[in-house]
């Protein structure tokens, strides 16, 4: 007999329970009130996350951080009230304020509007999501009942019909997400498709799969559990989430679930989330409550950086000379990313101070995007698009 074999079987053995102690930090996840959710979160590996064993690294952001700020604009510019989205293409910025288009340099010199309102080719009516790939500008309008798409140089191309969602859209080079309006709302006419649906890049009608399933039943509250978020990378991995639900599960670029993050942490004790119980709905009683997750975006690497939102009894600085991005609220940027077999680890939780003497800064900042320079992005919040540094936690 082979001795090698009982070996082998062995090592085999401890690695599969080495990975699955590393994954499962408890024998199963949370029971939830939704059966559906339950069921869900069981058909793929899980794992706990708990983000309170990496504290957070304060990052100052000075006036020679900030590229451009809607409190400096000069005469012979455009004036903003706020930055809704923003693209990075080469060496430029385009940014959605109101229902316009703008583009900055590298320099922070703005010029536009590059769109008109109204309801011809090209032309926006709503302030929708910018987004873009290697080959068009995307915008979101779904009062025009459109995605428009232009030239990387804001030219108009033409437009993918059929988009009745609100804000959220997310896209690659090969694939775009949105609602699905067809299971969505209290009373949908497909419930039993998935919440999400991918298409091809051409025809929103050319469906390519639906996924994450309603975990209300219909005709029940609290709806918004039945609201999702999501976002795709370069290689059709994707990483959705219920709205309320500080959980990611993860999908391979044919809408396989493939994995579940469970986050944890000592600060979702404080929010007031909506709960998941089932209620008939009463009169005009909705569900209120707070989101833990902001916004969020998975990586090409598979990293995900999230924002979290969470409430301060502080003053506008803390004493740890936190600049809180609004009086009674923090933020914080968490990045989570994944090791070679697949488990996630924090790499990184921040909060920023800006050491601006003008003006504060206000507003939830978005997900990142890589610069050219390691550890190095581009973000923006209401008022500012600025450089951050950031290096990983210990």
């Amino acid at each position: 007999m082979n001795n090698s074999i009982p070996l082998l079987l062995f090592i085999l053995t401890f690695t599969f329970l080495a990975n699955c102690t590393e994954r499962k930090s408890n024998l199963s996840p949370p029971e939830t009130p939704s059966q559906v959710l339950n069921d869900f979160v069981r058909s793929a590996p899980f794992q706990y996350i708990n983000l309170d064993e990496v504290k957070s690294e304060l990052i100052e952001v000075g006036e020679e951080d900030i590229i451009y700020s809607i409190h400096n604009s000069k005469a012979d510019e455009p004036l903003l009230g706020f930055i809704a989205s923003m693209i990075k293409v080469e060496d430029r910025f385009y940014i959605n304020s109101e229902k316009s288009i703008f583009e900055v340099n590298s320099e922070g010199k703005i010029k536009g509007p590059l769109t008109r309102l109204g309801k011809g080719p090209g032309e926006q009516n709503t302030r929708g999501m910018l987004l873009t790939n290697s080959e068009f500008i995307y915008v979101s309008d779904a009062n025009n009942g459109r995605i428009n798409r232009y030239t990387h140089n804001m030219e108009i191309a033409d437009a993918l019909f059929g988009f009745m969602s609100s804000m959220e859209v997310d896209l690659n080079n090969e694939q775009l997400l949105v609602y699905n309006r067809h299971s969505n709302g209290f009373a949908p006419a497909k419930p039993e498709q998935g919440l999400i649906v991918a298409s091809t890049l051409n025809n929103l009608e050319d469906t390519l799969g639906t996924f994450m399933p309603r975990i209300i039943p219909v005709g029940y509250q609290p709806g918004v559990y039945n609201r999702t978020k999501f976002s795709i990378n370069g290689n059709s991995q994707i990483a959705a989430s219920y709205i309320p639900l500080p959980w990611f599960f993860l999908f391979d670029e044919n809408q396989n679930h493939v994995q579940t993050l469970i986050m944890e942490y000592s600060i979702f004790q404080t929010m007031n989330i909506p709960s998941m119980e089932f209620f008939k709905p009463k009169g005009n009683e909705g569900f209120g409550g707070t989101m833990p997750v902001t916004g969020y975006k998975l990586m090409d690497n598979g990293d995900i950086f999230m924002i979290i939102v969470f409430k301060s009894d502080s003053a506008s600085t803390t004493n740890e000379g936190i600049n809180d991005v609004h009086p009674t609220n923090n933020w914080e940027l968490i990045k989570l990313s994944a090791s070679h077999n697949g488990t996630y680890k924090i790499a990184g939780k921040y909060r920023f101070k800006y050491t601006g003497k003008e003006h504060a800064m206000w507003g939830i900042i978005s997900p990142p995007i890589p610069s050219d320079k390691e550890n190095e992005f581009y973000a923006h919040n209401n008022e500012y698009i600025f450089k951050i540094v950031l290096h990983p936690s210990h």
